[in-house]
């Protein structure tokens, strides 16, 4: 990857195994399963703002925390890899819940980022102020019907649906043939911290190997850089 990006968050990495290591630019932090090839999902920490990580959770092959050191509340960045739409509603609901779970422990403030395989469109009307915009792309499926239910049950706005941009820059998917094109993979926040995130866009043609575009968050963050080299999980 070629962006200068502080923190990505990465699905599918079909890395087994949870744990962290070091590149020369990277520091990289893990969570994985049993056997190479299925999910998986990480971090990559910039070495510019390594010594903010104050720990990290590998939860499972679809979901990783980690926690940055910023005043005045610390930050918590959970990355989420959702399963296709032909996936059984049981195992949805099982990792909805194991997020919210992992929500409710979260003492302060959180950025939920992933491929959620949904598309939410449009989140418009009364009942959702707050909880997304006019800016997404493409018609609502049922899968968007849920997110924007886990958002709005957890108090989360869909950023990248508040920012207007290009329509390329509003997808995050296209298909192997470059014909269809789609907005599934989101980035979330409390509300009452939306307005530490000053855009969202997608990057198009951007080198990372993947029939994904790589999503751009810019963020008014103070880090704290901690004194001690090793990171707490």
């Amino acid at each position: 990857m070629r962006e200068k990006v502080d923190i990505c968050g990465i699905s599918k990495t079909h890395w087994k195994d949870q744990g962290h290591f070091h590149t020369e630019h990277h520091n990289i932090y893990m969570s994985g399963g049993a056997n190479r090839g299925r999910n998986g999902i990480a971090f990559l920490v910039s070495r510019r703002i390594a010594q903010t990580v104050h720990s990290y959770e590998p939860i499972n092959d679809r979901i990783i925390k980690i926690t940055l050191a910023a005043r005045p509340r610390n930050l918590h960045l959970v990355q989420v890899y959702m399963p296709t739409g032909d996936a059984p509603d049981e195992e949805i609901e099982s990792i909805y819940g194991d997020v919210e779970d992992l929500l409710r422990n979260i003492p302060s403030k959180e950025l939920i980022i992933g491929d959620f395989n949904a598309k939410v469109g449009k989140v418009e009307g009364a009942h959702l102020r707050g909880t997304g915009g006019a800016f997404g792309l493409g018609v609502r499926n049922e899968r968007g019907e849920r997110l924007i239910q886990f958002a709005v049950e957890n108090e989360l706005a869909i950023m990248n649906t508040m920012f207007q941009h290009h329509p390329r820059r509003l997808s995050t998917w296209i298909s192997p043939n470059k014909e269809y094109q789609n907005q599934i993979d989101y980035m979330m926040i409390k509300k009452r911290w939306r307005t530490s995130i000053r855009n969202v866009k997608a990057k198009p043609g951007t080198d990372c190997d993947s029939d994904h575009k790589l999503l751009l968050g810019a963020f008014s963050i103070k880090f704290h850089f901690l004194k001690r080299g090793k990171n707490r999980r």
